[in-house]
């Protein structure tokens, strides 16, 4: 569906039930690492507390029965509450002469053909990802919504230059509805809004890569189809990149998102490392 002819496209049930499964276990894969955490509360009285999903105190992770502070603790991401987290891996196209799940996901999609059947002002040529950015949230008894955004109205860092419109695929993993909603400046009252329900797709290009963009909402999906609720977290947001036009315009900005030191831990979003040890189940320590 052309959301807009500036360049949205909503993909309908881009990934079935177990086609996401697979996706999500590839892309959780045992030996990934990133970044994950909770969040500082603003006039909190004891500094430094990280909080998690409802409202579980994450510091008392890093403390043993003996109450002697560790480094590392071992456990499921779900279960020790952790709010968020996030990973950038490589695309792969094959994986010992096989074909991989996500080469496999693109090509039964199709984007070229069927974007250029939805929207003729389509960009010319293949979609070619190089890379992948992942990000999980739980909602754990937090409020999103229009006035309380997730994490604000934002525009991509990764543009190569001012109008870049490289092709980028969202594509909602998680078992929630994500409402997501695109401005072309952020003092706009109005804005574009769209619900991606689990195993949709938001297909950006063109001038809409330049937009500012919000998660309004994170709710439980009112569809009598449970399939794919599998999937632990809330919200996976998978983003298929080409960062080729990015490395030959602006190679400083490309080293700055894949050089592995894109954040400083601690910061308000992000105060530990993790380590996937399989879907949910991970290392997490300190920086």
């Amino acid at each position: 569906k052309l959301v807009d002819p500036d360049g949205l496209i909503l993909i309908k049930n881009a990934v079935d039930p177990s086609l996401r499964i697979e996706l999500f276990d590839r892309f959780y894969r045992s030996g990934i690492m990133g970044e994950c955490g909770g969040s500082w509360k603003r006039n909190d009285r004891v500094k430094g507390t990280v909080y998690g999903a409802n409202d579980a105190i994450l510091n008392r992770l890093f403390t043993d029965a003996a109450g002697k502070s560790v480094h590392t603790v071992e456990g499921d991401a779900v279960e020790m509450g952790l709010l968020h987290g996030q990973h950038r891996l490589e695309f792969e196209c094959e994986s010992d002469e096989k074909e991989t799940v996500e080469q496999h996901f693109l090509e039964s999609l199709n984007i070229p053909m069927n974007g250029r059947k939805v929207d003729p002002n389509y960009p010319a040529g293949d979609f070619a990802p190089t890379h992948l950015a992942l990000s999980f949230e739980m909602v754990g008894g937090r409020t999103i919504n229009r006035k309380k955004t997730l994490c604000g109205w934002s525009g991509d860092g990764d543009l190569a230059k001012k109008d870049d419109g490289t092709p980028k695929l969202f594509v909602n993993l998680g078992n929630h509805a994500v409402e997501c909603g695109f401005k072309y400046d952020k003092k706009d009252k109005d804005s574009i809004d769209v619900t991606v329900n689990p195993g949709d797709a938001i297909l950006r290009y063109n001038s809409a890569r330049t937009w500012k963009q919000a998660v309004l909402s994170i709710t439980p999906t009112d569809s009598k189809d449970t399939s794919g609720s599998e999937v632990p977290f809330d919200f996976v947001w998978v983003k298929f990149e080409d960062h080729a036009p990015l490395k030959r315009e602006k190679r400083d900005v490309w080293e700055k998102i894949h050089g592995g030191k894109k954040n400083g831990l601690p910061n308000a979003w992000f105060q530990y490392k993790y380590t996937s040890l399989g879907g949910t189940k991970c290392v997490v320590e300190l920086p």
